[in-house]
C-alpha cells in the first residue's frame, strides 16, 4: 500500500528557485552579449540609451553565478566538515566538471574578443582615415589661402615703398606691420644685404638673407611663396 503523498513546501520551491538561478544568469549574459555585439557590428547605436540597463542586468547576473558558486562551494565544505555522503565524491569530480567547462569558455572568450576587436577596428578605421584625410585637406587649404594672402600683402607693399626714401623705410615698415597680417616685414638689397626691418615677434627680430636661388628667382617682378616651419606652427614667406 502507498503512503501518503507529499504536499510541496515553499522550502523546496525555494531550493528549486534557486537551482534555476544559474541558468537563468547564464541565458542573461548570453542574451546580453549578443544584442551589445550586433549592435556593435551593424553600427546603428539602437542600444546606446539602454546600455546602463544592459550592463546592470549584466552586472547582476554576474554577482548571481558568483554567489551560487560561492554558496556552493561552501555547502560543499560543510558537507566535508560533516562526512556526509557523497561530499567525497563531488570533490573529486569538481576538478574534472572544472576542466571540462573551461575549454569552451576560453573559445567563447576568444572567438567573442576577436569579434568585437575585429569590428570596432573596422569601425574605427574608416572613420580615423576620413577623419585623416578631411584634416590634412584642411591643412593644406589654409596653408595655401595663407600663402595667397601673403603673396598678395608682400606685392602691394613692394610697389608701395618703391621710390622711398631709405631713412623712411623702418616707419613705413613698423606702419604697414600694424596694419597687415604679417609677423615680420624686411627690406633686403639686391645683394641680399638687409635694409629695413620690422616684427612684431621677438623670436622674429633679426631676418634671414633670402638664398641666392630665390633672388634669382623673383628678378623681373616676380613673386615667391613658401611655408617655413615655425616652432609647432608654420609661417608663409613671401619674396617678391
Amino acid at each position: 500500500m502507498d503512503g501518503p503523498l507529499r504536499r510541496p513546501t515553499l522550502s523546496g520551491s525555494l531550493r528549486a528557485l534557486a537551482a534555476g538561478v544559474p541558468a537563468l544568469a547564464l541565458v542573461a549574459l548570453l542574451v546580453t552579449a549578443l544584442l551589445l555585439a550586433g549592435d556593435a557590428e551593424q553600427d546603428v547605436g539602437r542600444l546606446q540609451r539602454f546600455s546602463p540597463w544592459l550592463f546592470a542586468g549584466a552586472s547582476l547576473a554576474v554577482a548571481l553565478l558568483l554567489g551560487v558558486i560561492v554558496r556552493r562551494g561552501l555547502t560543499l565544505r560543510s558537507q566535508l566538515a560533516r562526512r556526509e555522503p557523497g561530499a567525497r565524491l563531488a570533490l573529486r569530480l569538481l576538478p574534472w566538471l572544472l576542466l571540462l567547462a573551461l575549454p569552451p569558455l576560453i573559445l567563447v572568450y576568444g572567438f567573442a574578443l576577436k569579434f568585437l576587436t575585429s569590428s570596432i577596428d573596422s569601425w574605427f578605421n574608416v572613420r580615423i582615415e576620413q577623419a585623416l584625410d578631411d584634416a590634412l585637406a584642411l591643412g593644406h587649404f589654409v596653408i595655401d589661402d595663407a600663402g595667397v594672402r601673403a603673396r598678395a600683402e608682400a606685392t602691394s607693399l613692394a610697389a608701395r615703398l618703391e621710390g622711398v626714401d631709405a631713412t623712411e623705410l623702418d616707419s613705413l615698415l613698423e606702419q604697414a606691420l600694424g596694419n597687415g597680417e604679417a609677423a615680420q616685414l624686411a627690406v633686403f638689397a639686391v645683394d641680399g644685404t638687409l635694409v629695413a626691418a620690422a616684427s612684431n615677434d621677438p623670436r622674429l627680430l633679426l631676418p634671414s638673407a633670402p638664398p641666392d636661388a630665390d633672388l634669382l628667382a623673383v628678378q623681373g617682378g616676380g613673386a615667391l611663396v613658401r611655408p617655413q616651419p615655425f616652432d609647432d606652427g608654420v609661417l608663409q614667406a613671401a619674396l617678391v
